[in-house]
């Protein structure tokens, strides 16, 4: 699609330069009433905290990468979530089923194994799976790797 779109928009774009070279370009005000506002970007804007939805964390991820990125609390430290997404309530396993409603930001599991690797974490709405992340000053890592370095970061019993 990415592709296509690319084709696209550069055949319209020559097109374009043409007629207004030529003097043939017609100019169109904007409906004021379908224009919409996106302010710039802050760093700020990818400081997030896990109330919101599992989707909503998601979305963020994607809209705010590369830049600013996603940075979540993940145990004592904030970190940036490069890569992960939410998880459906069937996926645990029945041990983790019946735990209750954790707070958002708890760890529940940390799954090391060959079909999933990571931190699942509570949100507002569900689990989301950490797969990949990067404290500040350091490599991006794994999940896994993360949590075997973190004395702090405990899943709720």
């Amino acid at each position: 699609l990415g592709q296509r779109l690319a084709t696209l928009g550069a055949g319209a774009l020559l097109e374009a330069l043409q007629k207004v070279e030529a003097g043939t370009a017609s100019y169109h005000l904007q409906d004021a009433g379908q224009m919409t506002y996106a302010p710039m970007l802050r760093k700020s804007d990818g400081d997030l905290e896990w109330t919101l939805t599992a989707v909503q964390v998601d979305r963020a991820m994607r809209a705010y990468r590369p830049w600013p990125g996603v940075r979540l609390p993940l145990g004592a430290a904030r970190v940036e979530i490069v890569a992960g997404g939410p998880v459906p309530g069937w996926w645990f396993t029945d041990a983790q089923d019946h735990r209750g409603d954790p707070p958002p930001g708890s760890v529940l599991q940390v799954i090391d194994r060959s079909d999933a690797q990571g931190i699942v974490m509570q949100t507002g709405s569900g689990p989301f799976l950490v797969q990949r992340l990067k404290p500040a000053g350091k490599r991006e890592m794994s999940g896994v790797e993360y949590a075997r370095g973190q004395r702090n970061l405990v899943a709720r019993p």
